[in-house]
């Protein structure tokens, strides 16, 4: 498995929870979060997740914050 599957699996599983969490706020009363913010929790979740990875011990994972970091550039 490569850094991109990785890093596609993470963001998909991250956006999920997100989403259900916001879904289940909104149905408990909570206000509306803005999109912009919820963007700024998946990605700071993210990297908190392959910082907490030990991605530069690990072999396959080397690149994978070199590889986050390529993906978030405009």
């Amino acid at each position: 498995m490569d850094s991109n599957s990785i890093l596609l699996r993470l963001a998909f599983q991250v956006s999920i929870y997100y989403l259900w969490k916001e879904r289940n706020e909104r149905r408990h009363g909570q206000p509306a979060k803005p999109v912009a913010q919820l963007a700024k929790f998946i990605e700071k979740t993210i990297r908190q997740k392959i910082m907490s990875t030990k991605y530069y011990e690990k072999q396959k994972l080397k690149g994978l914050m070199q590889c986050w970091f390529s993906a978030r550039q405009p």
